[in-house]
């Protein structure tokens, strides 16, 4: 979660952790999540560890997802 209070000088993180939820977000959902957590860094040696599965690419280096049904996470 991003802290209400990432305008503030004094409350800047240097860590952010993701640990698998992101795979229950939408493209634009994930996009914002990060712009929000890059605004709550400090700007000296800041964060953003993110573990999550991920699939091998298609032919070409081509991007490739998976909906998982059950649990309704997509892995990108």
């Amino acid at each position: 979660m991003v802290s209400r209070y990432a305008t503030s000088s004094y409350s800047r993180h240097i860590l952010i952790t993701s640990l698998l939820p992101l795979g229950h977000l939408s493209h634009s959902d994930l996009t914002y999540f990060l712009a929000r957590a890059r605004v709550a860094l400090r700007e000296d040696a800041s964060l953003i560890f993110v573990k999550e599965n991920v699939c091998e690419d298609g032919p070409g280096g081509k991007a490739v997802e998976y909906l998982d049904e059950e649990d309704s996470s997509l892995t990108r």
